[in-house]
C-alpha cells in the first residue's frame, strides 16, 4: 500500500527525472539543429570508420557522466532542494569550467585564470552555499 508520503516521495523523483529528460532532449534538439546545418548529420557512430577512430576518448566518458549526474541528482534532489541542488550544481559547473579553461583540456583554449574570474567563481560558491544553508 503506498501512503501518501511515498506518492509524494516518488512524485518528486518522477518530476525530477523528467526536468532533466527535458533538459537532455532541449540540448540533442539543439545538438542536432547544428549538425542539420552542417548537413554532417550522425545518428550512429561506427568505431571502426575515421569518424569513431577519430573521436578522442574522453568524448566517450559523455554518456557515463551524464547518467551519473542523472542518478545523483534523483536521489539528492529531494534531501536538498530544488535551489540548493541547482545552485551547488552551478558552482560545480564554475569550478570545472575555470580547470578546463586554465589547463585547455579537451580542445578548449587555455584561458589564464585572472582576479576577476576567480571572484566571479568565488561569488558563485559563496551564493551556492548561502542557499545550501537555507
Amino acid at each position: 500500500m503506498i501512503n501518501k508520503s511515498s506518492l509524494r516521495y516518488l512524485s518528486l523523483r518522477l518530476c525530477l527525472s523528467l526536468i532533466l529528460i527535458g533538459n537532455g532532449f532541449i540540448i540533442f534538439a539543439q545538438t542536432a539543429e547544428n549538425q542539420i546545418d552542417q548537413d554532417t548529420v550522425v545518428l550512429k557512430v561506427d568505431l571502426s570508420t575515421e569518424t569513431g577512430k577519430m573521436t578522442p576518448a574522453w568524448a566517450w566518458f559523455g554518456g557515463l557522466l551524464g547518467a551519473a549526474y542523472v542518478a545523483s541528482t534523483t536521489v539528492l534532489g529531494p534531501r536538498l532542494g530544488a535551489a540548493a541542488l541547482l545552485a551547488l550544481t552551478l558552482a560545480g559547473q564554475m569550478v570545472a569550467a575555470l580547470v578546463v579553461d586554465k589547463y585547455g583540456v579537451v580542445g578548449f583554449p587555455q584561458s589564464a585564470i585572472t582576479p576577476a574570474r576567480l571572484l566571479g567563481a568565488v561569488l558563485v560558491i559563496a551564493g551556492a552555499l548561502l542557499i545550501v544553508r537555507r
